[in-house]
């Protein structure tokens, strides 16, 4: 029995890609966030980004920790 190959056009072959990288996307951010509703904690942006952009300053800097979340 011989068989059949469909072959995709390769702009839809991208659109395929792009949407499966979405849902990955998606799935992360839904965890991400389901651990910060139960744990109730988060790092503030302004404390994040000091640590992120410190190093690259070359300065040393404290790793920030979760403070209950403000609402």
């Amino acid at each position: 029995m011989s068989t059949t190959t469909n072959r995709l056009p390769g702009q839809l072959n991208v659109r395929i890609a792009a949407a499966a990288k979405r849902e990955d996307f998606n799935d992360v951010a839904e965890k991400r966030f389901g651990h910060i509703i139960g744990s109730g904690k988060t790092i503030p942006w302004n404390e994040m980004r000091s640590y992120l952009e410190g190093p690259l300053a070359g300065k040393s800097v404290k790793r920030p920790v979760a403070q209950k979340l403000i609402r």
